[in-house]
């Protein structure tokens, strides 16, 4: 299920229930580099930003107030100012090749390592690709520029178009 005033995710995990929540002022984690020992750990736990959130989910399915909150993790995400990935030659940095800037990655990763190697082997990216190209953020875009749009494009991950 996915709940855009809860501002989350929620589906089943076993016996219980997986919930994920999107802040609308999420936190910056390791602003001046990832530290070189850190691998794929988790961070401490931090509920008190996520509780106006949990507490609407528990309006919307009482069952979860009365189950509780066995585990939870907070981990980073991976971001860029568009919120798609980076694809393709590093610019500026002949030889190397990005793939980056996931924020799910898992269901993107088998489509983007067939477009690098494509793009490799045959020197030139596939047709349409202006999205998601590695070049597409210019020099003008400074530090606190990128960070407000990165913001931005998170907190508004489980809106609703206005559109609909």
């Amino acid at each position: 299920m996915r709940d855009s005033w809860v501002s989350c995710n929620v589906r089943q995990e076993r016996d219980g229930l997986l919930i994920g929540v999107y802040e609308k002022e999420p936190e910056f984690w390791a602003l001046d580099g990832i530290p070189p020992d850190f691998k794929e750990e988790l961070l401490p736990p931090n509920l008190d930003p996520l509780m106006p959130h949990l507490e609407r989910l528990m309006e919307r399915m009482p069952l979860f107030a009365k189950a509780g909150i066995k585990i939870a993790n907070n981990g980073p995400m991976c971001l860029t100012p568009d919120g798609l990935p980076l694809i393709g030659p590093a610019p500026a940095m002949k030889g190397l090749w990005l793939a980056t800037g996931f924020n799910v990655g898992i269901g993107t990763g088998g489509g983007s390592a067939e477009i690098l190697a494509r793009w490799m082997t045959s020197g030139a990216p596939p047709k349409g690709l202006e999205a998601i190209h590695a070049d597409r953020f210019g020099p003008d875009l400074n530090r606190e520029a990128a960070l407000d749009a990165i913001r931005h494009t998170y907190a508004r991950g489980y809106n609703l178009p206005d559109h609909i």
